[in-house]
């Protein structure tokens, strides 16, 4: 009851109004498209979440514990997000799936495979959905006792990776669907705020290290 009220319903509600604001305002009739970007965007706001809160404890001198059931919550909604993107999206552009990984059966390539900027981009996201399908599958307690502290810690850092996969695959669907610069700026200052306190806390916490280490000497 906790976890619900004071994780799942808040975050709930922002994503809820992120998705609600992309569907009312989005210029267009497409239906599958407004929810293909209202997701896409929700999705990554959730991702970059989960990465901001050990770095803001980093930042504010607090405990980092080893799993945050903060972290845990916005990434099970994350996925569930994320999800229903990559579920729709396969509808966006064609109506065959299959054409967002291989080239149409009457066209003449060397493999099958799609590997032009489109095609890569979305074995791109393909690639990502399964680390946050894995992730979502390890992020309960379950996981952590049989996989142990550490190495379920590696396994969680491909978040970093994840989020990394994620916001490439969105800037390289800008430019291939040249959208508006509103939406470019938009995406920008989230990887951006993500990146920035990222590396605060990563500097931070190297600072600390060296000043222990300092003190033992």
């Amino acid at each position: 009851m906790r976890r619900l009220t004071r994780h799942y319903l808040p975050v709930s509600i922002v994503t809820g109004l992120i998705i609600v604001v992309f569907l009312t305002t989005l210029p267009s009739e497409d239906l599958l498209w407004k929810w293909s970007m209202a997701t896409a965007y929700a999705g990554l706001a959730l991702l970059g979440f989960t990465l901001l809160v050990g770095a803001v404890n980093v930042l504010r001198s607090r405990p980092n514990p080893t799993s945050s059931d903060l972290t845990r919550d916005a990434g099970i909604l994350a996925t569930l997000v994320s999800i229903v993107h990559v579920v729709v999206g396969l509808f966006v552009h064609m109506g065959d799936p299959w054409l967002y990984f291989f080239f149409p059966a009457g066209e003449t390539h060397r493999i099958p495979l799609r590997y032009d900027a489109f095609g890569l981009t979305n074995w791109l996201g393909l690639g990502v959905t399964l680390i946050l399908v894995v992730l979502f599958a390890t992020s309960n307690d379950l996981s952590l006792r049989r996989l142990g502290t550490k190495q379920w810690k590696t396994l969680q850092r491909m978040n970093y990776f994840l989020f990394g996969g994620v916001a490439l695959h969105g800037i390289v669907y800008q430019i291939l669907e040249k959208r508006n610069v509103s939406f470019i700026v938009l995406l920008v200052i989230m990887i951006a705020i993500v990146v920035i306190l990222q590396l605060a806390g990563f500097v931070k916490r190297r600072r600390k290290i060296t000043e222990k280490q300092g003190e033992l000497l």
